[in-house]
């Protein structure tokens, strides 16, 4: 993903029910592209949903389907 501001980012996953299972960034970042690596090992293969958030009012939320 990409920053095109210095903002608040939060990156997380979530499972069905709408709890959070991980989260994989949440602070300040600068601006740039990212890499973030997913490492699910301790997650049991199905569906869960990815949010990206800015606190500049950004947000986009995507399925996932993880198989092992």
């Amino acid at each position: 993903f990409s920053v095109s501001e210095r903002s608040r980012i939060s990156l997380k996953v979530f499972d069905v029910l709408g709890r959070v299972v991980e989260v994989l960034a949440d602070g300040i970042m600068n601006t740039g592209v990212y890499k973030i690596n997913f490492d699910g090992r301790k997650l049991a293969s199905g569906v869960y949903i990815y949010s990206l958030s800015s606190d500049k009012g950004a947000m986009t939320s995507k399925k996932m389907v993880f198989l092992k």
